[in-house]
């Protein structure tokens, strides 16, 4: 991924970090930080004027640096202007998609463009190591080699695509502004006591020209006071930005703590059906665990959540699947080792009987037993349902985003007509969570209209599932 990463982002990407502050000295071609978090802030704003103004302050910076702009501010520009332009409903389907076919295909090929220079891999490779789904490559190809696709997909794979720059490039750098303030207010403390006399001839100075400047002082106090009010707003989002980064960092750091003890009890007892047993008591570390992560839930619920469908938690890789005696075949069956594969595809897959695999589902069991209630549980579900129509219809993540959001739909249905409905498996599943019997009641309706809201190819068969 680094390889790739590095490609996309510069060829310094890996090593800004290591780079001590005051040898990152490069000339940009915008005025100030500020400006730069500006920009930040407002290309993913809801206001179209805001969204306007950063795109006049990029096309001044693209005329600055030309075809040094970096690859992932031009992508971003192209898309936000596609969506403006959309929104006006001043263009045609046909134009539309054009313009939004453009950008996408820019987008793709930038991926690869420097690093197929020195390595040959396929482009669909490339886009897997930096979480790009396969259909947003299968739409670039139809929109380079066939026939135009329909101005809805082109408006999700912009949609898509603007919110995967967002995460893996703005994000990132308003992170790293954040960690250079740190270090410059650590430097600043150490020569204060050196500047101190400085300043002090300095305001004698001005003190002294001061009933000369008077108006001038005037029309900057008026200015400054406008700065000082945008750059409260600005150091909000990046405070709120910053907060959010350490509880996900740290929800992380405890989901790996958890898995360690997970597996520390498989690797004592070797066998599954005594080991899923030890996991159901809960020892005291991954009690602890257990109640830090309630309490990170409580002060930002959304940082728990995109941990937990982080790849490698709930989302698992082959590594673990293999540890676990968990097959995984053709990208869209797995089975545990000894039973049989139907290698059908997503449109023949059977819903009745979607559940996640036992070893897997019973090794986080634990965990997100301990994190049930109403507000979390639904807002997981619902987040597995957003994201569904952007994953397409194969691969690990599609399919156990499929199998965890059944299971939890299933888990949580109490005694009733539908949960007659359930199959054998689902039986099992429900009665292993042994949720039904919590006062916590789902808000279906909602997890209805979220489902509706985010239509895809599974969409007619979870809503078929019983108790949705």
């Amino acid at each position: 991924m680094d390889r790739v990463c590095s490609a996309w982002f510069g060829k310094g990407f890996k090593d800004q970090v290591a780079v001590p502050l005051w040898a990152q000295r490069i000339v940009v071609a915008w005025l100030s930080k500020a400006e730069w978090d500006q920009v930040t802030v407002y290309l993913f704003s809801d206001q179209h004027k805001l969204q306007r103004y950063a795109l006049n302050r990029i096309s001044a910076w693209r005329s600055r640096l030309g075809n040094e702009l970096p690859l992932a501010v031009a992508s971003t520009a192209d898309l936000v202007r596609c969506k403006l332009m959309d929104e006006t409903g001043a263009w045609g389907t046909d134009e539309l998609r054009l313009l939004y076919g453009m950008a996408l295909v820019r987008f793709v090929n930038l991926i690869s463009e420097r690093k197929t220079k020195s390595v040959k891999l396929p482009l669909k490779f490339l886009a897997q190591e930096v979480n790009i789904p396969d259909w947003i490559v299968e739409l670039r190809h139809q929109l380079t080699h066939k026939k135009m696709p329909h101005i809805s997909d082109c408006r999700r794979g912009c949609s898509y695509v603007l919110d995967w720059l967002q995460r893996a490039y703005w994000s990132r750098q308003m992170e790293n502004s954040l960690r250079e303030d740190s270090e410059l207010e650590e430097d600043k403390e150490e020569t204060d006591e050196d500047d101190q006399e400085e300043e002090n001839k300095v305001d004698i100075t001005e003190q002294k020209l001061e009933p000369k400047h008077a108006e001038n002082g005037e029309e900057q106090d008026v200015s400054a006071a406008g700065d000082s009010k945008g750059n409260k707003e600005l150091e909000g989002h990046l405070e709120k930005a910053q907060r959010q980064k350490e509880l996900y960092e740290r929800t992380r750091e405890l989901l790996v703590s958890y898995q360690q003890e997970q597996f520390k009890v498989l690797e004592k007892f070797r066998h599954l059906p005594q080991a899923i047993k030890a996991w159901n008591n809960l020892s005291p570390p991954v009690q602890c665990i257990l109640d830090e992560l309630k309490g990170i839930t409580s002060a930002n619920r959304e940082a728990v959540l995109d941990a937990l469908l982080d790849n490698g938690f709930l989302i698992p890789t082959f590594e673990q699947l293999a540890v676990l005696q968990i097959e995984y075949e053709d990208e869209q069956t797995e089975v545990q080792r000894g039973e049989g594969t139907d290698p059908e595809s997503h449109k023949n897959v059977d819903f009745s009987d979607m559940v996640v695999p036992k070893p897997f589902s019973h090794f986080w069991q634990p965990l997100l037993r301990g994190l049930h209630s109403k507000m979390f549980t639904q807002a997981l579900i619902e987040r597995m349902l957003f994201e569904l129509p952007a994953l397409g219809s194969s691969g690990v993540r599609c399919t156990y985003i499929l199998r965890w959001t059944v299971e939890l739909i299933v888990a949580n249905t109490k005694t009733g007509q539908n949960a007659r409905r359930f199959s054998a498996d689902q039986w099992e599943a429900r009665k292993n969570w042994g949720l039904f019997n919590c006062s916590a009641s789902l808000d279906w309706i909602h997890v209805v209209e979220s489902c509706l809201g985010s239509a895809c190819w599974a969409s007619p068969q979870l809503l078929q599932v019983p108790g949705s």
